[in-house]
């Protein structure tokens, strides 16, 4: 069975660095991705972390509970 490491990095110099360990790696945000349904048999998610910023009008853009932070909006 062949195993391949596919890779999704945001920081472009970590990106760089990524396509020369990995089979696949995209500069991008994972949220602007589409990821069919069963396409990996393993996902390794490594999550944004820190707190969530307000935009201009003062919202959040979480409705969970607890402190908005960025991993818990990456997890919904």
């Amino acid at each position: 069975e062949q195993v391949q490491a596919f890779v999704v990095e945001y920081d472009a110099e970590r990106a760089r660095h990524a396509r020369q360990l990995v089979d696949r790696c995209i500069h991008g945000d994972l949220m602007d991705t589409l990821i069919s349904r069963q396409s990996f048999g393993l996902l390794w998610l490594n999550p944004p972390y820190g707190d969530l910023s307000k935009d201009v009008n003062g919202n959040i853009g979480y409705q969970g509970q607890g402190r908005a932070r960025l991993e818990k909006l990456f997890y919904q």
